[in-house]
């Protein structure tokens, strides 16, 4: 594994083990002749949301299996997900918003993007005035620099996404509850105006 700090070689049953709860982790595999880039989907992870399938009580009930693309700071992910429809399984959105993964659309989701690589965006864009356009070909060379163009294309995606995290967390930081398209909840009172109650009395 690339991104693990401990070195050494792992069989794939012990790096599946490893790696339950890190499915965004790069890792190389022996081919007989040298070590080539693969994933932990192509390796067999699954990762299972919700809870175990293998502990659900509804032995009915049917498991879904879905490949997805996944945007980090370290790069592209191909991640195999999995979950069933019984008694507690909330929403497919939900249940990633609690890994802190954004999904691109709620429609047959393929594409999500971690709460992790939209901060890192943000503070990019502020402090070095980095493009969404130039961010992604960035993770792009991340993920294969050596053939970049045959990644799939996340810039609309992306660029869609980043536009909503910035709302959304203007809306955190202004305490804003419920949204209305007809209120200016974000706009701030004007502090030289009067305000009964607050710089005024309120009978004056």
């Amino acid at each position: 594994c690339i991104d693990c700090d401990t070195s050494g070689l792992y069989c794939t049953a012990c790096l599946m083990q490893s790696h339950t709860r890190s499915p965004l982790h790069r890792v190389k595999t022996w081919n007989g002749t040298y070590f080539e880039e693969s994933s932990l989907a192509s390796a067999g992870l699954t990762l299972k949301l919700g809870h175990d399938p293998a502990l659900c009580d509804s032995r009915k009930a049917k498991n879904h299996s879905h490949l997805m693309t996944v945007m980090d700071t370290n790069g592209l992910h191909n991640v195999r997900l999995t979950w069933c429809r019984c008694y507690g399984f909330s929403q497919l959105g939900r249940e990633l918003l609690r890994l802190q993964w954004v999904l691109a659309t709620l429609v047959r989701p393929g594409t999500a993007f971690t709460f992790r690589v939209l901060k890192h965006f943000q503070m990019l864009s502020h402090v070095a005035r980095t493009t969404p356009w130039d961010f992604c070909n960035a993770i792009q060379r991340i993920t294969d620099n050596i053939q970049p163009d045959l990644l799939p294309d996340i810039y609309r995606s992306f660029n869609r996404i980043q536009h909503i995290w910035r709302v959304a967390r203007a809306y955190k930081r202004g305490g804003v509850t419920s949204v209305s398209r007809y209120e200016m909840q974000l706009g701030m009172q004007c502090v030289s105006c009067s305000w009964p109650g607050k710089n005024i009395p309120d009978n004056w």
